[in-house]
């Protein structure tokens, strides 16, 4: 029903991997985000006219350390509650 699509964690000498988040005709820039530790994008999934991409992900250029990011990404699904007679 709901996605996460990246909820950074960490992200340290790396250039790119910009979030952008389109209309239905998957050109229309609704949402376009360089999303740093602690941030993510929530958005609807499940018959959902938004479309998610990324854009690609390198070592910064003058770097002495390895690029990192680390994130999560998970999907949401919401159920039906039960009710307490049916839960036995």
């Amino acid at each position: 029903d709901f996605i996460v699509s990246a909820l950074v964690l960490e992200r340290s000498n790396v250039v790119g991997g910009t979030s952008r988040v389109f209309g239905p005709d998957k050109k229309t820039e609704i949402v376009e985000v360089t999303l740093q530790p602690g941030q993510g994008i929530f958005q609807a999934d499940a018959r959902s006219p938004l479309w998610h991409d990324v854009t690609p992900l390198v070592v910064a250029p003058n770097a002495t350390e390895p690029g990192v990011r680390n994130l999560f990404g998970f999907d949401i699904h919401v159920l039906d509650p039960v009710a307490p007679d049916e839960a036995r």
